[in-house]
């Protein structure tokens, strides 16, 4: 009997890395429903609950083009021959890779990861959650000050961004992976389950689990930092700090109640005018995606109407310091933890050096 291949591509800012978190947490609970999702790719990351691309991850970057930076061959031995073991060996009826980055090649590309699936008998179905186009420029835009070093204003960024991320042509993008697929995709809204925790759930139902015997509450991993926080973080982009650096925003939750209070509070840097041009832009082309995928009119929410002009936002003092004092305690756990490790290392090493003397001197 054929077995499935269930590809979750995301899209980017779609719950993804949470998904990919659950997905990895709960691999055994999952296998029970005859699910596996499959251990490898950047699988441990997402089990630890840190920001990953999924256990998908190698195998989309080798579909990538290859002048891609990011760009995997098939032939590396964490990709086609890792891929091709973990299928043939598994037991479960379906198997699941997950990647925000499967977005990213052109449906023509992943050729040889179809030829693979059809070689093992493998019946490919994407998933893929997917938001209202101006929702998602605002948070990608956010997403990029804090993880790509930009420091451009939201207009120009953003303005360029929709006219060139061929993926937010929903209906054609998805029209061309359903020709790759036999049409089997299954859409989920993020708008109508992302904000009251039921996204998890939603996808799981997507694949016929509708009784999974684990606590289905979303968890909140590579949260949007607050309007102060941007405006912070576009100034330190002018000095190029280190990915990891806006990292420590993601964990701020934990820390500060004003600032918990402060992102629970959903915010655009789009404002109405700006959302009426884009809205139009795409009118056509989502209007033939509720026609060809049959969705609900309510798949598709109203856009936050919450702008906040971030060229305007002033950081108060109490903000500042309160933003200082996190960087500052999070770099001191770090140095704490890489100070034990070093300790650690520096005894292991004095203990084989012992052990070492002593067997040269017996041996003398």
């Amino acid at each position: 009997m054929a077995r499935e291949l269930l590809i979750h591509i995301g899209l980017p800012k779609t719950g993804s890395t949470a998904l990919q978190s659950f997905f990895s947490k709960n691999r055994e609970a999952l296998l029970k429903t005859s699910i596996d999702y499959l251990p490898m790719g950047e699988f441990k990351h997402g089990k630890s609950g840190n920001i990953a691309s999924g256990n998908g991850a190698y195998v989309a970057r080798s579909i990538l083009p290859p002048q891609d930076p990011a760009y995997l061959p098939w032939d590396d031995g964490r990709v086609g021959a890792t891929f091709r073991a973990m299928a043939q060996n598994g037991s479960a009826n379906r198997l699941l890779i997950s990647s925000e980055l499967f977005a990213l090649p052109k449906p023509e590309a992943w050729s040889k990861l179809l030829e693979l699936c059809r070689e093992l008998d493998l019946i490919p179905t994407v998933i893929a959650v997917i938001r209202n186009q101006i929702d998602w420029l605002s948070s990608s835009y956010l997403q990029d000050v804090k993880r790509r070093l930009l420091t451009r204003d939201p207009i120009d960024h953003i303005r360029q961004l929709y006219r060139s991320t061929r993926y937010l042509m929903y209906n054609s993008y998805f029209e061309e992976l359903a020709k790759m697929t036999k049409g089997d995709i299954h859409l989920v809204s993020f708008d109508r389950h992302a904000h009251d925790g039921s996204l998890v759930r939603e996808v799981l139902k997507s694949f016929d689990v509708c009784d999974l015997d684990v606590p289905l509450q979303q968890s909140y991993i590579n949260v949007t930092p607050s309007p102060a926080e941007i405006a912070f973080l576009r100034i330190c982009n002018r000095y190029s700090p280190a990915m990891h650096f806006s990292d420590i925003l993601a964990i701020s939750n934990a820390i500060d109640p004003a600032w918990r209070r402060d992102a629970a509070d959903r915010w655009t840097v789009v404002d109405k005018s700006f959302a009426k041009e884009i809205e139009s832009f795409f009118s056509e082309e989502n209007c033939l995606l509720h026609n060809r995928f049959n969705l609900g009119q309510d798949f598709f929410s109203r856009p936050c109407e919450n702008f906040i002009d971030i060229n305007k936002t002033s950081i108060d003092q109490d903000k500042m310091i309160s933003m200082f004092a996190r960087y500052l305690v999070a770099y001191d756990s770090k140095i704490s933890s890489l100070s034990e490790k070093i300790e650690m290392l520096e005894r292991a090493a004095s203990t084989r050096s012992d052990q070492f003397g002593q067997r040269s001197f017996v041996q003398a």
